[in-house]
């Protein structure tokens, strides 16, 4: 008798905590995504889009304010390494789509404000594609 009323808490303790809190046992659910640093990273090839604000394609390449895959990371020089560092941490297998913005859909001949090969070169090494939508 004592062992299965052990056995009826040991089994019922953590499905009432669940059906309480709707969470595994002593796991608290929180509206906060984890860290970076602590970020799970994607299981398998991802698609994401980089573009750039603050840059007209003429005006100073420093200026340039880097967003991949909605997530801004930064401006000028420091926001290019991080935009290599997210390039370098994805999947194998991935593809970055560069979707410049200039204002006038049609200014296809603007300047980009980094050196297209080394973007394909780099993402290359790592096992990404870079493709541009439109480009020949």
């Amino acid at each position: 008798m004592r062992r299965m009323l052990i056995a009826l808490v040991v089994v019922a303790l953590p499905l009432a905590c669940q059906l309480a809190c709707s969470c595994p046992c002593g796991v608290r659910e929180s509206s906060d995504p984890p860290p970076p640093s602590r970020a799970r990273p994607a299981t398998g090839p991802v698609t994401l889009d980089l573009t750039w604000t603050d840059y007209d394609g003429t005006g100073d390449k420093a200026r340039a304010a880097y967003v991949l895959g909605g997530e801004p990371t930064g401006r000028g020089k420091a926001g290019y390494v991080e935009r290599c560092e997210r390039i370098r941490r994805l999947p194998r297998g991935s593809v970055v789509y560069v979707r410049p913005y200039y204002g006038d859909p049609g200014a296809r001949t603007l300047d980009y404000p980094f050196l297209m090969p080394d973007l394909v070169s780099f993402a290359d090494q790592h096992g990404v594609a870079v493709r541009v939508p439109g480009a020949a």
